[in-house]
């Protein structure tokens, strides 16, 4: 298992804007049509976030800024993917010569 660790900036609100109250964290299985779950809410001004146990396979992380008013911008999604180990050798090798 692999530990996931993201980090990223918030954006500073013109005047006409809300502040920001936090980014909410979504993963998905990279695929043609990935289906996002909700992972965490991470309250600003924090600008980092840390999941463990991540599986080998390939992923998209999803961030999306939300406001006290409760908006929310656009979703920025980073793909990853976490490698497979490679096989552990062959032991108790036994060669017999007649």
């Amino acid at each position: 298992m692999t530990t996931l660790t993201a980090t990223w900036t918030n954006p500073t609100p013109t005047a006409r804007q809300a502040p920001v109250k936090g980014v909410i964290v979504s993963l998905a299985v990279a695929q043609a049509t990935p289906v996002f779950s909700q992972i965490a809410e991470i309250d600003a001004p924090t600008t980092t976030f840390t999941q463990t146990s991540i599986d080998p396979g390939a992923y998209l992380l999803r961030l999306v800024v939300v406001d006290t008013a409760g908006a929310s911008g656009a979703p920025v999604d980073t793909p990853f993917s976490v490698a497979f180990d490679a096989p552990g050798q062959v032991s108790n090798v036994v060669v017999t010569v007649a």
